[in-house]
């Protein structure tokens, strides 16, 4: 019996053995996602690395997809950070498993993204005889507000900060950058860890001024054998050699390192443009007039001979157009620091002076001082844009004037400058004469606040693009504009022109991310939209949806699992510009949703949109 029971009981066990076998491993879901690095400061052709931790470590699917939102700026593969041009842009890392997302802010500079050299030098200290875990300090001599950015060689280290304690080994520099200015960068400081040996020999690079295709060489005195590595303006060019040509102007140095040592960094060497086939453009170039407010057209005078074309900037990132269509006035439609560079064929570009865009002033809204048997009555009402100038004024002459924006006084003078970001408020205004005072009525004046403002004229927009194969695709560029010289709009060319094949069936994408502010009230969506022809039938559409962020459009299908929130067809031929206005609900107060613009079409009618804007 006992046998029995014991044969019963192995055989129990075996069972649960191979079904505890059988059971696969529980999924582990992704928590979150971070980055090493939340902001970067790069110059022109710098790269960097990006790492991301997936928590928790255990994750089952550790896989993350990078992205950037200004390709044209700062590009991303496989979290290796290359700056392309001057200006800013966002990279995002998003983990395949629940979509999770962090995002690392970039600044773009160097190149010809400033107008002039900063005033002062930069310099850090102790600069010899350095040791890791010693506190560097930067110190700027001039009187602009810059930023810094540390480097390691080519990696950015540290913060927005003019100290910075490194904790290994190698050669560290100071950027500094500043609105409307070039970058400037400090000499090498060699850091060294103690329980490495020193290089015994000194390095130089000869000659020690260049123009650009003129031979370096560098020079080690010592006897240890040493690799080379050469940089230019902190990033790393060439190979292991101690001879490099430089084919752009910039500050040279070169790095000698050997197994067992602490490297030894070279002083920089200032190759300048000049070199054959590089001179400088020979005029100067201003733009008129010297201060402006928005709509004001702007025009860029080069004094010079050269056939030369121009390139207008905002901030630093270009915009209009850089040909001879349009080639040397820009109206600004938004407040910014605004230049021109202009460029000719075998010479150096120049850029010039910065011009200040200012907000423009509103036309005069006259405060109504009739029927104010009732004080607290609200007489008018005003509709004023985000941070822009609104001018209100009375009717008559008075020897004196009170204005009060919500209660309290504001303004003494007899007209009043309004400019709020956003909000609803009271203004009214008391004024005086012989006779005694006279109180308006209430203004109430509503500052619609505007979360997405996309007119397409800068190198970078909001929206990214889903084409994939497909024959008739979204591109932005010149073909069409309202208003601008640039748009959104269908081609089947490459972006040449507004046009779409008539025999091919193409469903495209252009989406953004958006986070609704909190509001109990609907939020609008305009934007202009033109089409070329009409084929008739339901062949053709464009659809605007609002989907969750963890969907992502696919090129040749519509993303169907959100809310369709309009659709435009049948455009019957209309080639003039019109406006979509859009409700959303206000169920998406606080939330952050992906809004879709998806073109659908088998016939041929070639959609353009522009001047998209959200508000509340």
């Amino acid at each position: 019996m006992k046998n029995k029971f014991l044969l019963i009981a192995m055989a129990i066990m075996t069972i649960a053995l191979f079904a505890a076998c059988d059971q696969p491993d529980e999924k582990v879901n992704v928590a979150s996602v971070t980055l090493d690095k939340t902001s970067l400061i790069m110059t022109v052709g710098g790269e960097e690395t990006l790492i991301a931790t997936i928590a928790p470590s255990n994750a089952t699917n550790q896989n993350v997809e990078w992205s950037s939102n200004a390709p044209s700026v700062v590009e991303v593969a496989n979290g290796k950070v290359t700056a392309k041009a001057a200006g800013s842009g966002n990279i995002t890392v998003k983990t395949q498993d629940g979509g999770k997302t962090a995002i690392c802010a970039v600044t773009v500079t160097g190149g010809n993204s400033g107008t002039s050299d900063l005033t002062g030098t930069i310099t850090i200290s102790p600069s010899t005889d350095v040791n890791i875990n010693t506190e560097l300090i930067a110190t700027y001599t001039g009187s602009e507000a810059v930023s810094y950015q540390w480097k390691k060689g080519d990696t950015s280290v540290g913060t927005n900060s003019n100290k910075y304690t490194p904790t290994q080994a190698g050669s560290y520099t100071v950027t500094l950058s500043a609105e409307g200015y070039k970058s400037k960068t400090s000499a090498v400081v060699d850091v060294n860890d103690p329980s490495l040996l020193i290089l015994g020999g000194t390095i130089t690079i000869s000659p020690t001024t260049a123009t650009v295709n003129t031979e370096l060489t560098a020079t080690y005195s010592g006897s240890e054998t040493v690799s080379y590595q050469w940089e230019k303006d902190g990033s790393s060019v060439g190979t292991n050699s101690n001879k490099y040509t430089p084919t752009q102007a910039g500050s040279y140095t070169v790095t000698v390192s050997a197994t067992g040592y602490n490297s030894k960094t070279s002083a920089a060497v200032t190759v300048t443009g000049g070199g054959s086939g590089t001179p400088d453009l020979t005029g100067t170039i201003t733009i008129s007039p010297t201060t402006a407010t928005i709509g004001t057209e702007l025009t860029a005078t080069y004094s010079g001979s050269e056939a030369v074309s121009y390139q207008w900037k905002k901030d630093g990132i270009n915009i209009g157009l850089a040909s001879t269509t349009k080639p040397n006035k820009y109206t600004p439609t938004q407040v910014g620091s605004y230049t021109v560079t202009v460029s000719a064929t075998g010479y150096n570009s120049k850029t010039s002076s910065v011009i200040t865009v200012a907000p423009s002033a509103s036309a005069g809204i006259t405060i109504n001082l009739a029927g104010m048997d009732e004080w607290v009555l609200t007489e008018q009402s005003v509709q004023a844009v985000p941070n822009e100038n609104k001018v209100f004024s009375v009717t008559g002459t008075y020897t004196a004037y009170r204005w009060y924006l919500d209660g309290a006084l504001v303004g003494t003078s007899s007209s009043y400058t309004f400019n709020k970001s956003a909000g609803v408020f009271q203004l009214f205004v008391v004024v005086t004469n012989s006779n005694g005072e006279r109180r308006s009525g209430r203004c109430r004046v509503t500052v619609t606040p505007i979360f997405l403002n996309e007119d397409f004229e800068g190198t970078t927009h909001s929206f990214t693009i889903v084409n994939g194969s497909e024959t008739n695709q979204w591109y932005v560029g010149t073909a069409v504009a309202n208003g601008s010289s640039k748009s959104a709009y269908i081609s089947n060319d490459n972006g040449i022109s507004n046009a779409c094949s008539t025999d091919s069936y193409s469903t495209v994408h252009m989406y953004c991310d958006v986070t609704f502010p909190s509001s109990a009230s609907p939020y609008t969506l305009t934007f202009d939209w033109r089409a070329e022809e009409w084929y008739g039938g339901g062949y053709y559409n464009l659809r605007v949806f609002l989907i969750e962020t963890t969907d992502t459009p696919t090129a040749g299908s519509e993303p169907y699992s959100g809310t369709q929130l309009h659709l435009l067809y049948n455009f019957d031929g209309d080639t003039t510009w019109n406006q979509a206005s859009i409700s959303i609900p206000a169920t998406n107060s606080g939330t952050t949703k992906r809004l879709v613009f998806t073109w659908h079409n088998y016939y041929g009618v070639p959609v353009a949109i522009d001047n998209i804007v959200l508000t509340r």
